[in-house]
């Protein structure tokens, strides 16, 4: 049995003070566990939600680089404006499709739809193949230079290319060239 004081403590457990001391400790340590969870969370969404914005931001342009190039001259015009275009374009089986880019507002973005229908009883066809926050701002390069609208005269022809603008997370602007007999004066692409 023990007899000195000093003996009696050792045997007798922790003291209040030092029980204070490790659960402010384990305190400090948990806190920093998760601060660096939460951290991590939070990134990994971050970056989750990029994947899918540049997903469909390659989607978008891929599309557009598709449509753009089988664009036909007959039998409809080319319209277009800062929210969308429309125009006809040929399938490889020579069926002609009226395709038009078209941005709508859903309840928390702004969706880029692709409708696509041809002259057929067929009914319209729409596909989301852009969301961002704002919405897509489309551009047109006419022998004349660049313009937000096309229509009336200018509507006759395809655009000798066309921007697409979008902004998520910083400004993208992507200029896609539409095949025509001959390219542009380089003095209208660097009148922009």
């Amino acid at each position: 049995m023990p007899t000195s004081p000093t003996e009696r403590r050792k045997l007798a457990g922790f003291t209040l003070i030092e029980l204070m001391i490790a659960l402010s400790l384990a305190g400090l340590v948990s806190s920093a566990i998760y601060g660096a969870w939460s951290m991590g969370a939070e990134t990994s969404r971050r970056v989750q939600q990029r994947l899918e914005a540049d997903q469909y931001w390659r989607y978008l342009i891929t599309q557009l680089r598709r449509d753009l190039s089988n664009l036909t001259a007959a039998p409809g015009p080319f319209l277009g404006s800062p929210q969308g275009w429309s125009g006809d374009i040929a399938s490889t089986d020579g069926v002609i499709y009226s395709v038009a880019y078209v941005n709508k507002q859903s309840s928390d973005s702004v969706d880029v739809w692709r409708n696509v229908r041809n002259d057929s009883a067929e009914p319209s066809s729409g596909v989301v193949v852009y969301s961002a926050q704002q919405p897509v701002s489309f551009r047109y390069l006419t022998p004349a230079g660049w313009s937000d609208n096309l229509s009336g005269d200018d509507a006759q022809g395809a655009p000798l290319a066309l921007e697409v603008n979008a902004v998520q997370g910083g400004q993208r602007r992507v200029i896609i060239g539409v095949e025509v007999d001959s390219p542009p004066p380089v003095e209208v692409l660097r009148k922009r």
